[in-house]
C-alpha cells in the first residue's frame, strides 16, 4: 500500500480458477500505509493436460485500481515418462539367444534422478541401465533419463508370459514407476480348448460357487517326442489347481493329443482374476519343452 489510507483487498470465490490467500492483514482486514502482504494462489492438478491458466482477480478501494488480475500460464509434465508405454512387448523369445527389447525412463522436468533397483515379480526377466546420451536426452526432449534393456532368457518356460516389472527411483514424486512386459516362447507343444486363450496362454474359467468347485479340460498336441508325454509335476505361486495328464489314443501322425484337466477342489472363495491367477508351471518329459507356463483365472464365491 503506497497510499494515505487502509488499502482493502477481497478476492471473490466466483472471481477465482484457484484458491487466493493473503499474508497477514491487519486485524480489521486492511493494509495499512506503506505496509505490504503476499499473495498465493494454489491448486491441485486433476488431470494432466499440455498446458494450464489460472487467474484470480482481487478487488480492491482504490479507485484507480478497483480491480488487479492475477494469472500464471505454464506447461504440465509428469515427474519421469516411460516410453514405450506400457505393455512392453518382447516377442518370441526364440532357442539359442535371449530376446531383448530397450526403453527410456526419462524427466522433462527433473535435472537429475536415480534408479535404485528393477524387480519383475515372476523373476522370468533381467535389466540392465544406463545413462541416456546427449543424443537421446535431445530427441526425447529431456533434462535426464536411463536406458533400461530388459532380457528373456530361452531357458524360460514355454508358452506365452507377462510379468509385471517396478522400477523405483530417488524421485518423491514418483518413487514408483509400474508396466507389465509380455512375451512368447513357443515350443513343440500346441495347446487348445474352450476357456484357453493361446495368445497369452490363460485358461479362463469363470465363475462358480466355492463349495462345489469346478473342472475345465483342454487338449495338448505334441510333436518331436517319440515317447508317451508324462508330466512330472506341476509348479504353483498359491497351490489351488490340481492338474491331470491322460492320453487320447487316437494320434494324427508324428502328433500325440493329450487331455489336460485342471481342477479347483471344493474350498474357500477365492480371487483369481487378471494379476492375482494362478500360475502354473507345467513340467513335463519333452527335452524341447521341458515346462510350459500356464495362468488360470478364476473367481470362486
Amino acid at each position: 500500500n503506497e497510499g494515505e489510507a487502509d488499502l482493502e483487498v477481497i478476492a471473490r470465490k466466483e472471481d477465482t480458477t484457484c484458491s487466493c490467500t493473503f499474508g497477514e492483514l491487519s486485524d480489521d482486514g486492511k493494509i495499512p500505509p506503506g505496509k505490504s502482504v503476499d499473495v498465493t494462489l494454489n491448486w491441485k492438478v486433476k488431470f494432466m493436460t499440455e498446458t494450464f491458466r489460472h487467474r484470480a482477480i482481487v478487488r480492491t478501494n482504490d479507485p484507480n485500481y478497483k480491480e488487479i488480475e492475477l494469472s500464471i500460464t505454464g506447461k504440465l509434465d509428469d515427474a519421469v515418462t516411460l516410453l514405450p508405454v506400457s505393455p512392453w512387448n518382447i516377442g518370441e523369445v526364440l532357442s539359442g539367444e535371449p530376446s531383448v527389447i530397450h526403453g527410456f525412463l526419462f524427466s522433462k522436468v527433473v535435472d537429475t534422478f536415480e534408479i535404485k533397483d528393477i524387480k519383475a515379480e515372476a523373476n522370468l526377466l533381467t535389466f540392465e541401465t544406463r545413462p541416456m546420451t546427449e543424443e537421446e536426452l535431445k530427441e526425447h526432449s529431456a533434462k535426464s533419463g536411463y536406458r533400461i534393456t530388459a532380457k528373456a532368457e530361452p531357458t524360460m518356460p514355454i508358452g506365452s508370459f507377462f510379468d509385471n516389472v517396478t522400477i523405483a527411483t530417488s524421485l518423491v514424486a514418483m518413487p514408483e514407476m509400474k508396466f507389465l512386459l509380455n512375451g512368447t516362447r513357443p515350443g513343440p507343444m500346441e495347446i487348445l480348448g474352450p476357456g484357453y486363450q493361446a495368445n497369452n496362454s490363460v485358461l479362463r474359467m469363470g465363475e462358480f460357487p466355492a463349495a462345489d468347485g469346478k473342472s475345465a479340460v483342454v487338449s495338448i498336441f505334441v510333436r518331436d517326442l517319440d515317447e508317451d508325454l508324462q508330466l512330472l509335476g506341476a509348479e504353483e505361486a498359491f497351490d489351488t489347481v490340481k492338474v491331470e495328464l491322460t492320453k487320447d489314443p487316437k494320434t494324427l501322425g508324428n502328433v500325440q493329443r493329450y487331455l489336460l484337466k485342471f481342477t479347483v477342489p471344493p474350498g474357500e472363495p477365492q480371487d483369481r482374476l487378471r494379476t492375482k491367477s494362478e500360475k502354473v508351471n507345467l513340467i513335463f518329459n519333452h527335452p524341447k519343452s521341458p515346462k510350459v507356463r500356464i495362468y488360470v483365472e478364476f473367481l470362486a464365491v
